[in-house]
């Protein structure tokens, strides 16, 4: 048991399993491309159209990657204080990842404006796991893939490894 920032570590952390869940349903693509009328590049990174004609290299998307999850993983562990746990840090961390933070706009709905959030916070996992399932939409379509993605962060978070999520086929859209 370790402490860091006022925060006490039941486990060593680290954001390793919430990179392994962001790469197992994200792509990487090398060049700019549009992802729900957003630019993006590399592994879901958001730029301004343009900003990279040439592209970039693989490396370069793993570091962007890298500062990216971080960026996440120390406003999860903010969010969450006390009650971090392993599971919990890199389900929410690979969960606002992809739905984001939810804090630069109003009306913004996002990982620290969320239900599960709450739940989690008042000690409910099995309704926070739960909460994570309803993110599965886009314009209001159920779409697999993020329900495949919302019932492996409910695995990890449930101290599942994705090792085990991949072998067992149950969160597959």
């Amino acid at each position: 048991m370790g402490i860091e920032g006022g925060v006490v570590f039941r486990k060593p952390m680290s954001e390793a399993l919430a990179i392994e869940v962001i790469k197992h349903f994200e792509s990487c693509r090398l060049q700019e491309y549009l992802v729900f009328g957003r630019t993006a590049i590399g592994w879901g990174r958001d730029v301004t159209a343009g900003s990279y004609p040439a592209g970039i290299t693989q490396a370069e998307a793993d570091a962007f990657l890298s500062a990216d999850v971080m960026y996440f993983a120390n406003a999860v562990k903010v969010a969450l204080g006390h009650k971090i746990e392993v599971g919990s840090w890199n389900a929410f961390t690979s969960f606002s990842y992809n739905v984001g933070l939810g804090q630069h706009k109003p009306h913004v709905e996002g990982f620290l404006t969320s239900t599960a959030l709450v739940r989690y916070l008042e000690g409910e996992i099995v309704a926070c796991a739960s909460e994570l399932l309803k993110w599965d939409h886009v314009a209001g379509v159920q779409v697999p893939g993020l329900l495949a993605r919302r019932r492996c962060e409910a695995g990890v978070l449930e101290g599942r490894s994705l090792a085990w999520l991949e072998s067992s086929k149950w969160f597959q859209g």
